[in-house]
């Protein structure tokens, strides 16, 4: 027979039952902060879940009054695509620019601009589970809902005679509308890192008294399904769209 035997001594106990039970003793306490800690999880989890299928859902009053704290939410991380049949084949490449002009003691500088996208793209492809496919993800959301912001701007413009007959006027409106969008708001956010990361590897950068970021949205899409007989690769074939931002503050501190 083993130590921890079913063998009981003259008052009926178990030694194997005893120190089962000294081992798996668990003060009251401990049991409160347990409770407590799953609730929580349970909580967050469900408050997650909750606002993720909220921002899912078609258009309504109530989402339309949150959609902004909602996309801060769930974007970059949580963003849902339904992509399982392709609805929307990839049709165009994109690429995002900055340039930011530096003022210093009265000086100004102006960097050349600065490519976001294929650096990206570069490092998507050496690795496919890097975090990078998410941020790629993040910035094409915000890119197509610029470009998107702005094309209906235009639209509106057209179909309007007190905007169409006063290009001051309506491009004010365009500027407006554009800048209130969350994809603008995203690539204005980005472009605070995109500087950071420039300004560390420059040498004896000053410290700036202002900055102002332009952005720009260069898009190449290739002949779609029903010309696929065209050569893809022959860029005469494929047609090129830009969208230039105006100048816009960045904090200074936030730099």
């Amino acid at each position: 027979m083993g130590l921890l035997s079913c063998e009981r001594d003259v008052f009926g106990h178990s030694p194997r039952n005893e120190f089962l039970m000294a081992r798996h003793h668990v003060s009251p306490a401990t049991t409160i902060v347990l409770y407590l800690v799953n609730g929580l999880l349970a909580l967050i989890l469900v408050s997650h879940f909750t606002l993720v299928a909220f921002s899912m859902l078609p258009a309504n009053p109530l989402n339309h009054q949150y959609k902004y704290q909602l996309f801060r939410y769930v974007n970059p991380f949580f963003s849902q695509a339904w992509t399982l049949f392709s609805p929307n084949p990839i049709n165009s490449n994109q690429r995002l620019l900055f340039k930011y002009d530096i003022y210093s003691r009265g000086n100004k500088h102006s960097t050349p601009w600065v490519d976001v996208v294929a650096p990206m793209t570069s490092a998507k492809k050496s690795s496919y589970w890097s975090p990078v496919q998410r941020i790629l993800k993040h910035i094409s959301s915000s890119t197509n809902q610029t470009s998107e912001a702005r094309n209906k701007a235009l639209k509106f413009v057209a179909e309007h005679d007190s905007l169409r007959n006063d290009p001051v006027k309506a491009q004010r409106f365009v500027r407006r509308v554009v800048e209130s969008s969350p994809g603008h708001k995203a690539l204005i956010e980005y472009s605070y890192y995109t500087y950071k990361r420039l300004m560390t590897t420059a040498k004896q950068a000053p410290r700036p008294d202002s900055v102002q970021v332009t952005y720009l949205i260069s898009s190449q899409e290739f002949p779609r399904f029903s010309k696929r007989k065209q050569d893809y690769f022959d860029v005469r074939n494929s047609n090129y769209t830009h969208l230039s931002s105006f100048a816009c503050a960045l904090k200074v501190n936030k730099l």
